[in-house]
């Protein structure tokens, strides 16, 4: 089981991931790509690429409220199985906000 844990290919859980941050957010998240950034490893990187987090459906501009071109995220993936989601790495690249109250 930890050698399966080791090697799951975590890009395949894009839609996955988009759908918890939407619903998080309440905001229609989208994501280009997810790719895992190493091989083989318990506390696998991601590189999550193209984030968009869409304005408030009563904000008038166009432009996104936040955009991120890359975003590498490490985490322990062994306590997934019991305690939920533990960052031990967050990168961000490009990464622009257009906030309006």
């Amino acid at each position: 089981m930890l050698v399966a844990l080791a090697a799951f290919p975590w890009g395949m859980l894009d839609k996955t991931i988009a759908h918890r941050l939407s619903k998080a957010l309440d905001r229609p998240v989208t994501i280009g790509s997810v790719e895992r950034a190493d091989s083989f490893s318990l506390h696998p990187v991601l590189a999550i690429r193209d984030v968009t987090i869409p304005q408030p459906d009563w904000v008038k501009q166009s432009q996104p409220m936040a955009h991120v071109d890359t975003l590498r995220i490490g985490f322990d993936s062994l306590t997934l199985l019991w305690s939920g989601l533990k960052l031990e790495r967050l990168d961000v690249d490009g990464a622009q906000a257009l906030l309006i109250r």
